[in-house]
């Protein structure tokens, strides 16, 4: 079964050029890969660039990353497109600072995140862009 595995699906892999997109289907969800992401590495952890979208073909999340783990710029947008929140994670932990947004494309919070929770003041603002908290 491997050896037949092998040949139908590692074989097409390779007639593709460096650019060209695989795409493997997780759940509901479809997520692409460049061939040089793919190339030496084994079963799903894929280190490189990921982009998942919705059943619309619409980008719903991209990130890096790294030994199995969001690692670097992680975005991730509402149905329309913009941008719902971003901010960095390393090894699947946020950190730093990041925002998040209402449908319209304004700050909803911004605030710094220190291994994974929430640190410092973060700031609060409605969906007119108007200070609610600090």
């Amino acid at each position: 079964m491997k050896f037949t595995f092998l040949i139908f699906f590692i074989i097409p892999i390779m007639a593709y050029s460096q650019n060209q997109v695989i795409v493997i289907k997780e759940n509901a969800d479809t997520v692409r890969f460049t061939i040089t992401e793919l190339r030496g590495h084994k079963d799903k952890k894929i280190d490189g660039k990921k982009i998942l979208f919705d059943t619309n073909g619409v980008a719903k999340l991209i990130y890096y990353q790294k030994s199995g783990k969001p690692n670097g710029l992680y975005t991730k947008y509402f149905i329309s497109g913009q941008i719902e929140e971003e901010g960095m994670m390393i090894e699947g932990i946020q950190i730093g600072l990041w925002f998040k947004y209402y449908q319209n494309g304004r700050i909803n919070e911004k605030g710094c995140y220190k291994e994974g929770e929430k640190y410092g003041q973060w700031e609060y603002f409605d969906i007119n862009g108007s200070t609610i908290k600090k």
